[in-house]
């Protein structure tokens, strides 16, 4: 049997080209612009039903890959719906007058916060200037005049009327500084305790018996003198609310006629009118107030927390740093006389109050990562108000919050926008986010390259131009960089949905047309940007290639090797991706403890290089163990490698060199090969595969090359194929090949030179075949392992006979 002929692909298949002519524009100016996301059908579809379905839980999530446009296009059609919206009403705080703690929040239609604080303040001012004007009056100094005067009146007629009594029964009531005195007269002349002892014992008895009943009489009346007191005091008061309530009726009566629509702020402005009445003294006194305390024209204010004025339609929020303030407000303090006091002016409003009765968007990761922002969100959704709480008293550490505002009802659509593995995560392990996010909007990494898809894009960056101020692309720029959304995507037949990615790319790309001042940006530029951003972040893979270029690294891309292939790797540096050869080796000997993995051994190889490995295992068990006991040892190892091995890509590199040591054929070291492969050997489609033949074309042409240059991948990784300009005119001069393979005997007669051989009839393999000479080596391995094993049978007998 005559060995196969292996075709190479041609340019063509390498990488897709983007004809300049299939532009229907001369540059991106001729182009109607569009700015909303590539192919996004099916998370618009979601979106707008979520924007629809104003029901408990049917708030959004918005996930997929980072740049994908995902914050913008939620943006806009949530400010599309906003605007036919209608407007939600303002909020205000304003004090509570049972309880100062907890303060009242009023609702009121969008603008007319700020006209009521307006009003509250101008009305405070009328009466700060009104009331002490009141008092001061002649009307009400002459009427508290007349209270104190019937006091005085009254206490002037009960000591009158002592007296009269007294005189009547020749007893003086005399008026001392330590009180009344009652003493004896004769000859209306007070007498004296010398006189008095002269006095006949009869009319001594009858004198001390009416002092003693004038005094107790008096003791008596001058009892209700407090009383007295307390009804004079309450006429002032009675006085100073007649007064007041004058002042405050005809200054609030202009306010209630405007305020008579709304009965919460009418209901508002009468306990108001009831508190100005009852602390009417508040404004008497207004210069013995302090901050914080709550008195005087203070505690009338309102605190306007949400203005809707100017606003025409709903709000869409985007909140950028979501900490529980930010998110459910906070309650401010300020220093009065050492203390840190507070009030409910000081109460600021957080980004679900801006966004109540619209649209509110968060980044998951941002607030996923601000301590208890998910659970205070979550909460507020699930209790359809915004509670005021600092983060120390809803963890319970703290107990210190002054006031406990009344809550705001809540009616917002919220969309949490982040990556689908931190989604993932979070519905796993979060039971409550099917609850409340019952719309996700899965956002597609790349789309079909379609005529359709083709235009839609060139319209995408002729929207990017207008939106970053770039220069017109003409159809060379736009052609090159549809060639690069194929290569992004990792695919030739589809295209990437990344902005960010596109968006930065037309700026560089206009960096280096301004530079040229050129008034469009050509192909050219787009190439030189696209080398120098690879040339920024590159230092890493030139360093690599050079220890190879040293042989520091041993690389071999000449020449033939035993049980040696080059394999492929894709390394990421911070988002930089390049591809690397590695030598993996592998060494067979007499023995029975198979396959061993030096990696694994080591704890280097993880569970999916391990998984190749042990399919490399069965592979040969099924093919080559049927017939003849496999009784060998052989081990596979990276050489060099000094971090972990991860991955099942090189599996099909660990099987050929493997073939290769036990056959004891060598392996053309001028190929590289990338690949897995499942337990029949046929070839599996692996990831990178661009970048790896970029990383040995690279190196073999810092070598120089000569024709016999290749890499081998899997027939199925055809269609990723979007290989740099530089390989495919290799390709094209017969200085570089690539060959698809679709199992492992495609692989090993390529690298080999030498027939693969399948079986005949009889199911026995060609003996100068690869497969017949690797089944001649494990023939004799287990010839020479039971010889071996025999021989220690009989020594072993012979030292029992002996014993």
């Amino acid at each position: 049997m005559a060995r196969r002929i292996f075709e190479p692909l041609r340019p063509e298949q390498l990488r897709f080209r983007c004809e300049p002519q299939s532009i229907p524009a001369e540059h991106t100016g001729e182009l109607d612009p569009i700015h909303r996301p590539l192919g996004q059908a099916r998370a618009v579809e979601a979106i707008e039903f979520a924007v629809s379905m104003r029901r408990d839980g049917f708030n959004l999530f918005v996930v997929g890959e980072s740049g994908a446009g995902k914050h913008g296009l939620v943006r806009g059609i949530f400010e599309a719906a906003a605007a036919k919206a209608p407007t939600p009403p303002d909020w205000c705080y304003v004090h509570d007058f049972e309880d100062p703690r907890t303060p009242r929040a009023l609702s009121l239609p969008a603008g007319r916060g700020k006209q009521l604080a307006s009003d509250m303040k101008r009305l405070v001012e009328d009466l700060e200037a009104a009331i002490p004007s009141a008092f001061e009056s002649d009307e009400y100094r002459s009427r508290v005049r007349e209270i104190e005067a019937q006091l005085e009146e009254h206490q002037a007629s009960v000591f009158k009327e002592t007296q009269e009594r007294a005189e009547a029964r020749g007893i003086a009531m005399l008026q001392m500084p330590n009180g009344v005195v009652f003493a004896p007269i004769q000859d209306s002349q007070v007498i004296g305790p010398d006189e008095f002892e002269k006095l006949a014992d009869d009319r001594k008895k009858e004198i001390e018996v009416a002092i003693k009943e004038l005094q107790a009489d008096l003791r008596t009346k001058l009892r209700q003198a407090p009383k007295w007191a307390q009804d004079a005091r309450e006429q002032l008061r009675n006085l100073e609310r007649e007064v007041t309530h004058s002042v405050v009726e005809s200054t609030l009566e202009a306010l209630l006629s405007k305020w008579c629509d709304l009965p919460d702020v009418c209901a508002y402005l009468d306990r108001v009118q009831k508190d100005v009445v009852e602390n009417a003294g508040d404004f008497r006194k207004k210069d013995e107030k302090g901050p914080g305390d709550g008195r005087g024209g203070e505690r009338y204010r309102v605190n306007v927390i949400v203005d809707r004025a100017g606003l025409s339609g709903a709000p869409v929020q985007y909140e950028d740093l979501p900490r529980v303030d930010r998110l459910v407000g906070r309650i401010e303090h300020r220093a009065h006389l050492g203390n840190l006091v507070s009030d409910f002016t000081l109460i600021k409003p957080g980004a679900l109050h801006q966004a109540n009765g619209g649209y509110l968007i968060i980044d998951l990761r941002k607030v996923l990562v601000e301590p208890g922002a998910w659970s205070v969100l979550k909460r507020s959704l699930f209790a359809h108000q915004v509670r005021i709480e600092g983060l120390g008293v809803m963890l319970g550490l703290s107990t210190s919050q002054t006031m406990d505002p009344e809550p705001i009802p809540l009616d917002v659509k919220v969309a949490v926008v982040g990556d689908r593995f931190l989604y993932y995560l979070l519905a796993h392990y979060d039971s409550e986010v099917a609850d409340l996010f019952k719309v996700v909007a899965d956002f597609e990494d790349d789309v079909p390259r379609t005529e359709g898809s083709t235009t839609e894009l060139a319209r995408l960056i002729a929207g990017v131009s207008a939106t970053t101020g770039s220069p017109p692309l003409d159809r060379s720029a736009i052609a090159r960089l549809i060639e690069h959304a194929a290569r992004q995507s990792g695919d030739a037949h589809r295209l990437s949905t990344n902005v960010r990615d596109l968006s930065d790319l037309v700026q560089e790309a206009a960096y280096f047309a301004r530079r040229r001042e050129c008034p469009t940006i050509e192909a050219p530029d787009v190439e030189q940007a696209l080398a120098a951003w690879i040339r920024r972040h590159d230092r890493i893979r030139d360093r690599s290639k050079q220890l190879i270029l040293e042989e520091t690294l041993r690389i071999e891309t000449a020449g033939s090797t035993v049980g040696q292939v080059n394999a492929l790797s894709v390394i990421s540096v911070g988002g930089f991706l390049f591809g690397r050869p590695s030598r993996v080796t592998a060494t067979a000997r007499v023995g029975s403890k198979g396959i061993m993995d030096i990696e694994r051994e080591v704890e280097l190889g993880g569970p999916l290089h391990s998984k190749g490995v042990l399919i490399v295992s069965n592979f040969f068990a099924t093919r080559f163990g049927k017939k003849v006991p496999l009784a060998f040892s052989a081990s596979l190892v990276f050489e060099q490698s000094y971090g972990g091995i991860e991955g099942d890509s090189a599996s099909m590199a660990e099987l050929c060199a493997l073939i290769s040591s036990i056959a004891e054929i060598p392996i053309l070291q001028s190929f590289a090969m990338t690949g897995s492969v499942d337990q029949q050997g046929r070839a599996q489609a692996i990831g990178g595969v661009n970048e790896k033949i970029e990383g040995f074309f690279d190196l073999c042409e810092s070598r120089g090359l000569d024709g016999t240059h290749g890499v081998l991948i899997p027939a199925t990784n055809v269609r990723n194929l979007m290989v740099k300009a530089e390989i495919a005119r290799a390709c094209e001069s017969g200085k570089f090949k690539i060959l698809p393979i679709s199992t492992v005997d495609d692989a090993i007669e390529i690298l080999t030179g030498v027939e693969a051989g399948a079986r005949d009839d009889e199911g026995r393999y060609p003996k100068d075949s690869v497969n017949g000479r690797l089944v001649k080596s494990l023939e004799e391995l287990s010839k020479v392992g039971a010889a071996f094993q025999r021989s220690v049978e009989r020594e072993l007998a012979r030292q029992r006979e002996e014993s």
